[in-house]
């Protein structure tokens, strides 16, 4: 799971309670006071398949792309 703009990283943090076993949820947020408090929020939860990354949305072109051809892809299989 992937969270732009995740701020105080609930949505991450909950999601990462939710992926399959050996899943991950990311949080990418541009400002250093909410990554500060997603990753109090993640101590507290004591939720260990969580990061946060301070980035903005322009350097994420190419990840963008790669995350809609994966999801294309797993669409495309019969029976999904």
């Amino acid at each position: 799971m992937l969270d732009f703009g995740s701020g105080g990283g609930i949505d991450v943090l909950v999601s990462a309670r939710r992926v399959a076993p050996g899943g991950r949820a990311y949080g990418h947020d541009m400002t250093d006071e909410l990554l500060e408090l997603a990753r109090r929020n993640q101590a507290e939860a004591n939720v260990e398949n969580a990061e946060f990354y301070e980035e903005r949305l322009r350097a994420f072109r190419n990840v963008r792309d790669e995350i809609r051809a994966r999801i294309e892809g797993e669409l495309a299989k019969p029976g999904v």
